[in-house]
């Protein structure tokens, strides 16, 4: 049976409830204290409660050995005289004492026996009566010179067959030598024996486990004659203890091998258990951490009076498991051996004893850091991507009105001249559009609507060409220092887009660094695994080109860090920046399917760290762009397709001003009647790609079927990829961004009359 702190019975195995003649449930939960539980000793006089075994254990710790009683459960007529045995069972790693199990045997038969035996051989009758077990005499060479009948019980031996015989014999061989060698000390010493266990070999070959003690005797002289003592078979209990073993072996493999954390606490808080899971989360061993409290070891300090008063708090009262007072739930931070902070969800629960208070309490955690980060990773894209569709719809709207201010400020210059009093003004409009048309780019390239011209190049010759403008630009208090990995692999990007990047990230590190520092530009080639991948929303494994910008300046705390790319962000001083610098940053970066992430504390600078997937085939040359020349005029006829009326009045303006002849239509239907009016005379289609009803695409189609040889420039407010994602466009076709200066226009149309064939 195996008995709780409190002395209930908790188990009871099915020899038990034999002897007894009770049931198992009648069993649990019995006590020596209670009624129906009748004791006697041998001698008849009551047995009192709290002189049996197990209780005598729970108050000493100390193992007891061959108590002898009558009893009976609630049924005189099952009363057993039992032999009972009592051994602590104590917790792992803390040596508390937590259970006690007892073994007893059926005495009753041989009680009748040993009334015989008292009557006829009083010579062995205090031997006897000590001990329900084999007890036994050997001399100084270890033969046996007495082996009680009990011998015939455990070995099946008959007493006679032992003499003469070492107690080796009766064992197999490998059990004889490990037991020889052992006992070698204590016979030369002639020290007792105490609960000495060996296996030995029944007569019908099974095996015996028995626990030996013995006590030298010696003669008048004083000379050692040999042993006497008994030999108890514990068999049984050893099975209960391995079986009680093997289920907490069990028990812990199965806490182990699980994924979460599981750490079992005493009701002061210490850790009586803690298994695989919290070691690898925490990087603490169970042995370490084994018997301490957990809140010295794992509470952070704004956390740390909280809980530990909370858990004592509770612990101090008498509670059930569905008290409301116990967290059974919760969340909080978990610091690991290296200071980590790692967030992790409890679910609590308690196990009581029968007085209902508690005794320990098991958590159960998952470690929900990495998960909490990609929901606010997760989040803060959401909010990027609406925000960009936002930007990008607005710059959409603004390239219309921009491309009219800039077309008739453009228009006025040219007819007011440089000596006109109203050219001042004027050119101060057009300079005004222009900056807006730089902010309604830096929108587009946030929103990844950026028009680019994306080719393999080599990242480390884009850099290195920007750094000597970079020199100019940071100034003599801040030192440049570069380092580019050789063995960097090629990127496809847009050269212009890279340089931008570059810029951008190296004016807001100069910004951060007013009284001077240094500034770093590296590249590397780095992997990123699966894990890696894991924890950065978006991420997709493989080998990227790194570009990492890193200054010494005053650093980004925790609440500027999540809005560091939202775009009109800034913590500098009006008129300083606009905020859309880091914005412009990651919507390329987005563009390129890249990956952009800031690493700063405040006090010890910043780096933004750009990942560029590598690409493969032949590295582009980067050449110049080609100097813009005078926009030639000419005398076809133009199509103009426009449903915006201001753009498409300027446009017409433009266009007849430098010799063309202009047809002018506000839709695709429209198009199509004046085309026919013309008996399409018309040299040129330029038109809208998004209009109401017929888009520019179907538009031309129709056209290019009317009108033999008739070519085509496409413009809009959206980007020539996000019209060819969306099957506007096919990506042969010719296509002008919005907004664009009048010279941009005309520069395109002339080329595309004077090269030979049609487009569209």
């Amino acid at each position: 049976m195996v008995h709780d702190r409190s002395g209930a019975i908790i188990h009871a195995n099915k020899a038990a409830c034999r002897i007894l003649a009770v049931t198992l449930d009648q069993m649990l939960g019995k006590t020596s204290m209670d009624p129906d539980w009748q004791a006697i000793r041998e001698d008849g006089s009551p047995f009192p409660g709290e002189e049996h075994p197990a209780m005598v254990t729970l108050r000493t710790g100390q193992s007891l050995q061959g108590v002898v009683m009558g009893l009976y459960v609630g049924n005189p007529q099952a009363f057993r005289w039992i032999s009972i045995d009592s051994a602590p069972i104590n917790e792992p790693g803390t040596g508390e004492l937590t259970e006690v199990m007892t073994t007893f045997v059926d005495i009753t038969g041989r009680k009748h026996d040993q009334e015989i035996l008292r009557r006829s051989q009083q010579r062995f009758r205090d031997l006897v009566e000590t001990t329900s077990d084999w007890v036994w005499e050997v001399d100084e060479n270890l033969r046996y010179t007495y082996a009680s009948p009990k011998v015939r019980d455990i070995l099946g031996y008959e007493p006679e067959e032992v003499l003469g015989r070492l107690p080796m014999d009766l064992m197999a061989p490998d059990e004889a030598e490990r037991l020889s060698a052992m006992i070698a000390d204590t016979i030369a010493k002639q020290a007792p024996f105490v609960a000495l266990e060996n296996t030995n070999v029944h007569r019908d070959g099974h095996l015996v486990v028995l626990e030996t003690n013995g006590i030298p005797f010696f003669d008048a002289q004083g000379t050692f004659r040999g042993y006497r003592g008994i030999d108890r078979e514990v068999s049984e209990r050893k099975r209960a203890e391995q079986e009680l073993r093997r289920e907490r072996d069990f028990s812990s493999a199965i806490v182990d091998t699980v994924g979460s954390l599981v750490v079992v606490l005493d009701r002061v808080g210490r850790i009586v258990r803690f298994n695989r899971a919290c070691e690898q989360c925490t990087g603490y061993s169970a042995e370490e951490v084994t018997g301490k409290p957990f809140w010295d070891l794992f509470l952070t300090s704004e956390e740390y009076e909280g809980i530990r008063d909370a858990f004592l708090s509770i612990m101090s009262m008498s509670l059930v498991p569905d008290r409301p007072e116990f967290p059974s739930r919760r969340v909080n931070y978990w610091l690991t051996r290296s200071g980590e902070r790692r967030l992790i969800e409890w679910s609590n629960t308690v196990i009581t004893g029968r007085d209902g208070s508690v005794e320990y309490v098991i958590g159960t955690g998952i470690d929900i850091t990495d998960q909490r980060q990609l929901e606010e990773q997760f989040r803060q894209a959401q909010k990027m991507e609406a925000v960009g569709n936002l930007a990008g719809g607005v710059a959409h709207d603004f390239n219309n009105l921009l491309t009219v201010i800039n077309g008739y400020s453009q228009l006025v210059l040219d007819q007011l001249g440089d000596d006109s009093p109203l050219s001042k003004e004027v050119l101060e409009i057009r300079n005004a559009g222009e900056r807006a048309t730089s902010l309604v780019r830096q929108l587009l390239a946030f929103s990844r609507k950026q028009m680019a011209q994306p080719r393999v190049l080599d990242l480390n010759a884009v850099v290195a060409g920007v750094s000597t403008m970079l020199r100019r630009l940071i100034g003599e208090n801040v030192e440049l220092v570069t380092n580019l990995d050789p063995a960097l692999p090629p990127v496809k990007a847009d050269p212009g887009q890279v340089e931008q990047i570059v810029m951008n990230l190296a004016v807001n590190a100069v910004d951060a660094m007013p009284l001077g520092g240094k500034l770093t530009v590296e590249t590397r080639t780095v992997d990123l695994d699966g894990a890696y991948a894991a924890r950065h929303l978006g991420v997709q494994p493989g080998r990227y080109a790194l570009l990492a910008v890193s200054d010494t300046g005053h650093g980004i705390d925790s609440e500027v860090r999540p809005h560091l790319f939202e775009p009109f962000f800034t913590t500098k001083e009006v008129g300083r920046g606009t905020g859309l610098g880091l914005s412009t940053v990651y919507g390329i970066v987005k563009q390129n399917d890249g990956h952009v992430w800031a690493y700063s504390e405040p006090g010890i600078g910043a780096t933004f760290k750009v990942y560029l997937p590598a690409a493969e085939g032949p590295v582009a040359p980067v050449s110049p762009a080609p100097a813009a020349a005078e926009p030639e005029s000419g005398t076809e006829t133009i199509l103009l397709v426009e449903d915006e009326p201001a753009l498409r009045a300027m446009t017409k303006e433009v266009l007849r001003r430098h010799g063309y002849s202009v047809l002018e239509a506000s839709n695709a239907a429209e198009a199509l009647r004046v085309a026919d009016e013309k008996g399409c005379r018309i040299d040129l289609l330029l038109t809208d790609v998004v209009m109401p009803g017929m888009n520019g695409r179907e538009l031309a189609s129709r056209l290019a079927e009317r009108c033999t040889g008739i070519k085509v420039l496409f413009v809009s407010g959206y980007t020539d990829s996000a019209v060819i994602q969306h099957g506007l466009l096919s990506a042969s076709a010719e296509f002008l961004e919005k907004p664009f200066p009048p010279s941009v226009l005309l520069r395109r149309i002339r080329q595309l009359l004077d090269a030979p064939g049609a487009s569209g």
